[in-house]
């Protein structure tokens, strides 16, 4: 990790402060960062919804199972991005297989699913060289006075994912007309049953992909960073860039 290549001022931040750093982040490199991660989303969600279409409910269920592993290809964007460099698609779904041989992060998916403080923790599964015990006492450094910070960011991500589903389906429903004769079938899909016809569970299909799409690059940007400011009061990056920049000052001037 170059501090000196970082693209963002370096500085102790509170921990709103860091998430509207991450929101930032996505909104400079949005183009890019929803290039590499549709094509991560899109191809797993139709796969997904192809294999189980005559249950689904559990194509949703196994999608919500999926996300930390689709969160890993944001993370390795940004990671990335943050530092100088722009990661394409086919370099992330490479990153992502080593991730899941080397790093062990099938497991990590398991065990960060159920974590709302999830994006705050996978940057120290993916981007550090950890593993085991000291691995866990990271975890728990990292944690002190941030957690309760992390698991806010996750569950107010979880209910904007959802009022944007359900205000997709409601929008839906207005323009309907009142006499539309398979306007139950829409709330049939809602519920994921299996009765439901199949143009209508596309819908719903279609509503729960754009929701995760468009809510999930802000939650795992809003955790790296929270991730980075608490490396920053521990480590002091701030104190260390200013460092760096002094003696390259310094140099100059002697040359």
């Amino acid at each position: 990790m170059q501090l000196n290549q970082i693209k963002a001022v370096v500085r102790p931040r509170n921990a709103w402060e860091a998430i509207d750093l991450g929101f930032t982040l996505v909104q400079t490199w949005w183009r890019p960062l929803f290039k590499v991660w549709l094509a991560c989303l899109l191809p797993l969600a139709c796969l997904d919804y192809a294999l189980f279409w005559q249950s689904p409910w559990l194509a949703v269920f196994l999608l919500w199972l999926c996300k930390p592993l689709l969160d890993a290809c944001l993370l390795h964007f940004l990671s990335h991005a943050l530092f100088g460099q722009s990661p394409k698609v086919r370099e992330t779904y490479w990153a992502l297989g080593v991730l899941i041989v080397k790093k062990n992060l099938l497991w990590a998916a398991l065990r960060l699913r159920f974590s709302f403080s999830r994006a705050f923790l996978l940057p120290v599964w993916q981007l550090e060289n950890l593993s085991g015990r000291a691995r866990e006492q990271r975890l728990k450094i990292l944690m002190k006075h941030q957690s309760e910070t992390g698991q806010w960011l996750g569950f107010a991500c979880y209910l904007f994912e959802w009022t944007l589903y359900l205000a997709l389906f409601a929008l839906l429903l207005f323009f309907l007309p009142e006499h539309f004769a398979y306007r139950e079938e829409f709330g049939f899909a809602l519920l994921h049953r299996d009765d439901a016809a199949p143009w209508a569970t596309a819908v719903i299909a279609v509503f729960n992909v754009f929701s995760i799409a468009l809510i999930e690059p802000f939650f795992v940007a809003a955790g790296f960073a929270l991730y980075l400011n608490r490396r920053t009061h521990l480590e002091g990056w701030d104190i260390e860039l200013g460092f760096r920049q002094l003696a390259a000052r310094l140099q100059n001037q002697a040359a």
